[in-house]
C-alpha cells in the first residue's frame, strides 16, 4: 500500500508508534524500567494523535474514535494513577488496595497495555483504510432538506426526551425511576441517546450566520439546560457530550466566523474558541460537582424520595461539609487506572472462555421487546455480568471496569478483542448510509454526535454500542417517514395551487 499523502504518513507514524510503545511493555514484564517507558511514551503519543485528529476532523472515523477510546482508558488514564503510586505521599492507601488498580504489580499492567497498544495501532491502520469520514457528510448543506422537517424532527425529539425526563423514564444516572417497573420503556430506551446528542444540534442551529440575535439566544440557553439535565444522568456522559458538541461546532468554524462577525480578525476569532472551551470546561466542571452533590443526595435520603427532592437536596450539599468529606474519599477510591489491570488479570487467570455469550447478550438486549417476546428470559440466559466473567476466571465479583476488550477476551480469548473493534467499526459504518439516506441536515448533526458520544465513551460493554445503534437506527426510520410525509404534503399542496 502506498501512502502518498502527508495525512497518510502521518498515521503511518502513528502505527509504528503505538507498535513500539506495545513491545516496549511486551519487555516491561521482565524489566519494570521499561515499562514505565512504554506508559509515559504510549501516553504521550495518545495526547498527539488526539490533537492530530482534532485539529483535521475529516480524519475522523469510527476506527480513530475508538483508537482515542483506548488510548484514554488504557494509557493516559493508568499514567496518572502510576504517578500517584510514586508519589505515594499525596494519595490515600485506599487508592492502592482495589483488586485491578496499581499496586506495583508491573506485569499485569505490561500484558494489558502490550495488548491495548496493539489494538490502538490495528484503529489507527483502519482508519486510514476506512472511507467512512464521518464529518465529511456534513459539508454540502445543498443536499439537506427544508427548514421545516428540520424544525419538526427537531422539536419532536426534543419533546420526547422532556417526556422522559418529566416521566421518570429517565433518571438519576439514567435509571428508569417509574415505581413496579420490569423492563425498560421506549421512552427509556430512546431518551439517554437523543439527550446526549441534542446540544450538537442546538450548537450549530445557534451559530448559524444567518439566524437572529434571539434565536441564538435561546439555543444557547437550551443547550445549557440540556447540558444541566446530562449532569444528573452521569459525570462522563456530560464529559462526552460536551466533547462532542464541540467537535461539531468547530467543524462549522466558517459559520462561528460569520456567527461573531469577526471573520477578517484571525487573533480574535482563536480567541474566542479559547473563551468557548473555558466556557465548556466550566460547564462540564460545575455539571461534574452537581451530580457529585446529586449521588451525596441519593445516598444520604431515603429510595423512596422522588428525583425532584434529590435535585434540590442536591443544591445544598454543594460546598457543604459533607460533600468536601464525600469528595475525599471519592477521590481516595478512584477508579484511575483500574481498566489495564482488569484486562490484565483477566489474560493472567487462565479461565474458561463464554463462547460468544457476550456478543449474544449484547445482540439480545439491542433488539426490542416488540420484536423479541422473550427478551427477558434470553437476556437472563445469556448475561454477561461482571460476576459471572469474575467467576469463571476465578476473579473477585466486584464490579469491574468492562470495556469491548475485556469481554471480548472473556468471550474467545487473544483474538476476539482484534476481531471485535472491527465489528464494532463496521457496525457504524452505516452512519453515513443512514445520513445519506435521510438528506435532513438536523438528522446528520445527530447522527453524528450520537456517533461521537456512544464511541468516545471510555468504560462501557459490548451492549452500549448495539443498543446506540439500535436507536439511532429507530430516529432514521422516524425521520424517513418524516421526509415521505412531509414530502407528499407538500406535494400536494403545490397540485392544489396550480
Amino acid at each position: 500500500m502506498r501512502f502518498s499523502n502527508r495525512i497518510s504518513r502521518s498515521r503511518l507514524r502513528f502505527v509504528l508508534g503505538f507498535m513500539v510503545s506495545s513491545i516496549f511493555a511486551a519487555i516491561g514484564v521482565v524489566a519494570p524500567f521499561f515499562f514505565y517507558v512504554s506508559l509515559f511514551y504510549g501516553a504521550i503519543l495518545a495526547l498527539f494523535y488526539l490533537r492530530y485528529i482534532l485539529s483535521d476532523p475529516n480524519a475522523i472515523t469510527p476506527y480513530s474514535l475508538l483508537a482515542i477510546n483506548f488510548s484514554a482508558g488504557y494509557l493516559i488514564g493508568p499514567l496518572v494513577a502510576v504517578s500517584y503510586f510514586l508519589r505515594p505521599h499525596v494519595v490515600s492507601p485506599i487508592l492502592l488496595s482495589g483488586p485491578f488498580a496499581f499496586n506495583g504489580d508491573v506485569e499485569t499492567f505490561a500484558i494489558a497495555i502490550t495488548f491495548a497498544s496493539l489494538i490502538i495501532a490495528e484503529l489507527i491502520f483502519l482508519g486510514e483504510c476506512s472511507s467512512n469520514r464521518l464529518l465529511l457528510y456534513l459539508r454540502d448543506h445543498s443536499q439537506f432538506s427544508s427548514k421545516m422537517r428540520d424544525h419538526v424532527f427537531t422539536i419532536t425529539i426534543t419533546m420526547l426526551v422532556a417526556a422522559a425526563l418529566l416521566s421518570g423514564d429517565i433518571g438519576y444516572m439514567g435509571v428508569q425511576t417509574i415505581a413496579h417497573s420490569t423492563h425498560i420503556t421506549i421512552l427509556g430506551g430512546l431518551g439517554g441517546s437523543i439527550l446526549t446528542a441534542l446540544p450538537s444540534i442546538f450548537i450549530v442551529r445557534a451559530l448559524r450566520a444567518n439566524v437572529r440575535r434571539l434565536i441564538k439566544v435561546l439555543f444557547l440557553l437550551a443547550t445549557l439546560f440540556v447540558f444541566a439535565a446530562i449532569s444528573i444522568i452521569g459525570r462522563r456522559y456530560l464529559i462526552y457530550s460536551v466533547l462532542s458538541t464541540i467537535i461539531i461546532a468547530f467543524y462549522f468554524r466558517p459559520d462561528i466566523e460569520r456567527s461573531l462577525r469577526v471573520a477578517r480578525l484571525k487573533h480574535i476569532v482563536n480567541l474566542r474558541r479559547i473563551l468557548m472551551f473555558f466556557l465548556m470546561g466550566i460547564i462540564v466542571l460545575v455539571g461534574m460537582s452537581y451530580f457529585f452533590a446529586l449521588r451525596i443526595a441519593t445516598d444520604t435520603m431515603s429510595a423512596e424520595q422522588p428525583i425532584s427532592t434529590r435535585i434540590v437536596r442536591a443544591w445544598d450539599i454543594l460546598g457543604s461539609p459533607l460533600y468536601k468529606e464525600y469528595h475525599f474519599r471519592s477521590q481516595s477510591e478512584t477508579r484511575s487506572g483500574t481498566l489495564p489491570g482488569y484486562l490484565g488479570s483477566l489474560m493472567e487467570s487462565n479461565g474458561e472462555n463464554l463462547d460468544g455469550v457476550c456478543l449474544s447478550y449484547a445482540v439480545i438486549r439491542s433488539v426490542p421487546r416488540l420484536i423479541l417476546q422473550n427478551k427477558i428470559y434470553l437476556a437472563d440466559e445469556y448475561s454477561c455480568t461482571d460476576e459471572r466473567v469474575n467467576t469463571l476466571h476465578g476473579l473477585p465479583s466486584l464490579d469491574s471496569p468492562t470495556t469491548i476488550l475485556t469481554q471480548a477476551y472473556a468471550d474467545f480469548g487473544y483474538f476476539a478483542p482484534i476481531l471485535y473493534v472491527i465489528l464494532i467499526g463496521a457496525l457504524f459504518g452505516v452512519v453515513p448510509w443512514l445520513i445519506r439516506a435521510d438528506g435532513s441536515h438536523d438528522f446528520s448533526v445527530f447522527a453524528v454526535a450520537l456517533t461521537l458520544n456512544t464511541l468516545l465513551y471510555t468504560e462501557q460493554g459490548l451492549s452500549f454500542y448495539f443498543i446506540s445503534i439500535r436507536n439511532l437506527i429507530i430516529i432514521f426510520i422516524f425521520s424517513y417517514c418524516l421526509k415521505i410525509f412531509l414530502g407528499r404534503a407538500s406535494s400536494g399542496h403545490q397540485r392544489g395551487t396550480i
